[in-house]
């Protein structure tokens, strides 16, 4: 800690050599010596600046920590809905792609069921054929 200093002595000399009476220069030397001495900070009064700073900041890390905890009750909320969103946007893209496939295969049971069905009419008549053939 720097220390003040105020040099009461050499304050009257200077005082006396610009013509101030020795009695009135001592008595400006003295209140002015006690005006510095109590704008300086005492240790007490230093002691009380930390104890409010720490409770300022006791108060500071306890909001903090409040907000900090609201803010993961609600991004854990918001993920949670995200989440059952995005589950149930899923649940309907594979109900619509199940059905898509179900039509497609559909169709195409129709159709090698046509073809086959084609294929036995020829194979039909290649039968027919043969037999008056021979």
């Amino acid at each position: 800690m720097t220390r003040v200093t105020f040099d009461t002595l050499e304050y009257v000399r200077r005082l006396q050599e610009a013509g101030v009476e020795r009695q009135t220069a001592e008595a400006h030397a003295d209140l002015l010596r006690d005006m510095l001495w109590a704008a300086v900070a005492k240790t007490e009064d230093l002691e009380r600046l930390e104890t409010g700073l720490r409770k300022d900041f006791e108060r500071l890390e306890t909001g903090l920590r409040k907000d900090f905890e609201r803010l993961e009750t609600e991004l854990k909320s918001d993920f949670e809905r995200l989440e059952a969103e995005l589950k149930a946007d899923m649940e309907r893209l594979e109900a619509r792609l199940k059905s898509d496939l179900d039509h497609k295969l559909q169709e195409l049971e129709l159709r090698m069921t046509v073809k086959l069905g084609g294929m036995l009419a020829v194979m039909a008549g290649l039968i027919v054929t043969a037999q008056k053939l021979l």
